[in-house]
């Protein structure tokens, strides 16, 4: 029920190319996140706890080992504060992200395979039987990690303990650790909520 009414609200970013509509779905997230963390913390008193924070890391940098625990001290009482400060505000956004991104997952998450059953892709009805190192869609052969494309929509071929198509969002020009080259959409998600997160705080103007 709940993917269904996020999915009509949604809904208008599935006609999109599946990277653009991700990357809009992410930012539209950070910014919420973004104006959780911005009205319901005190934004100059983070700036002065951090201030804080970074004056006393200096300091017991400088300061002789018997009086470094007087500074650890501190830090901790400080951070301790902080830590509360942003609990609320933190539990928030985690409820806003657990409601929005199974509608992600939904949309553009693998499609696990039984033994023979019908797959519906883009509006195309496709059977399939699965066997011994190969899935036959439609009366193609696949083996393991071959590319399958419907229109626009990519997958590879995934056979063993869990026989699946897992959707393919972006191809990286350069393979990297653990996504390779072929980007599902938490992987993608992932890699670019890092530099909209940084961004979208600095334009917002958000202390965290």
């Amino acid at each position: 029920m709940k993917i269904i009414v996020i999915d009509a609200i949604l809904n208008p970013l599935l006609s999109l190319s599946d990277w653009l509509s991700i990357l809009i779905f992410a930012t539209f997230i950070i910014i919420i996140t973004n104006l959780i963390y911005k009205f319901s913390l005190d934004q100059k008193k983070v700036v002065e706890m951090k201030s804080r924070m970074k004056e006393i890391q200096k300091k017991s940098k400088e300061a002789p080992n018997e009086e470094k625990m007087k500074y650890l001290s501190e830090m901790n009482d400080v951070n301790s504060k902080y830590m509360k400060m942003t609990m609320k505000p933190m539990l928030i956004t985690m409820i806003v992200v657990l409601l929005f991104i199974p509608w992600l997952n939904h949309n553009y998450g693998d499609i696990a395979l039984k033994t023979n059953g019908t797959l519906v892709i883009t509006g195309q009805n496709m059977s399939y039987v699965v066997g011994d190192n190969y899935v036959l869609i439609d009366g193609k052969n696949l083996t393991n990690g071959q590319m399958f494309k419907v229109g626009d929509k990519e997958f590879q071929v995934v056979l063993g303990r869990k026989n699946k198509l897992s959707r393919v969002i972006v191809r990286s020009p350069v393979p990297l650790p653990i996504t390779g080259k072929s980007w599902g959409w938490l992987a993608y998600y992932f890699i670019i909520s890092i530099p909209l997160s940084i961004g979208l705080r600095k334009i917002m103007k958000v202390n965290l």
